[in-house]
């Protein structure tokens, strides 16, 4: 049963990926009859971008680890703290503090707390 089975009324014409990066957006299509034709081809493609928007290159200052928290706390409204980061990411707390504070002195993270002990931060002046 297809998807044009189910939902009376909808023809699919293809599928459509849209990905924002620092640059704008990015954008792929797809007729189905290259999906169903030509899956492979499509996969590769979606690796293509995904390693151009994510990929580890040598001249990048920082990690893929960072480039996620610069992403979880760019769409949170409040300040983030490092057990909210680990617990997204799956890693230890003390690990996403280390890295938070490193992204503090690049300076893409600032802290968002009052006081000595910084609890909590948010996007820094820098643009990721």
């Amino acid at each position: 049963m297809t998807v044009t089975d189910r939902i009376p009324g909808i023809s699919i014409a293809g599928a459509l990926l849209i990905a924002c990066n620092g640059d704008g957006w990015t954008v792929l299509r797809f007729s189905f009859d290259d999906v169903k034709e030509r899956p492979r081809q499509c996969q590769q493609q979606l690796q293509q971008l995904l390693g151009k928007l994510y990929g580890q290159g040598a001249d990048r200052e920082i990690t893929l680890h960072q480039r996620e928290i610069i992403r979880i706390v760019s769409y949170r409204l409040d300040p983030v703290s490092p057990v909210e980061i680990s617990k997204a990411l799956g890693i230890s707390p003390q690990f996403a503090r280390k890295l938070m504070l490193d992204l503090v002195d690049k300076p893409y993270l600032m802290s968002a707390s009052q006081g000595e002990r910084v609890r909590y931060y948010r996007l820094g002046k820098r643009k990721a």
